[in-house]
């Protein structure tokens, strides 16, 4: 029984160090783009609306996209 545990344990810390690795190899790609609506975008402080707004960006404004 202690075995099976100490290997799922070992797998499960693999899966989840090489879904960081990926990850964290995905955010160090940049490129260059550029807001092309009509209106502005609000820039909140994490990854939804729920979310503080920090700031906006206005149509033409360079950003980096980080994918």
């Amino acid at each position: 029984m202690f075995r099976l545990i100490k290997s799922s344990l070992l797998v499960l810390f693999s899966a989840c160090w090489l879904a960081y690795c990926g990850s964290a190899a995905a955010q160090t790609e940049s490129k260059p783009a550029f807001i092309s609506d009509a209106l502005f975008v609000y820039l909140h402080s994490g990854p939804s609306n729920q979310y503080r707004i920090v700031g906006t960006i206005n149509a033409g404004q360079s950003v980096t996209y980080l994918g």
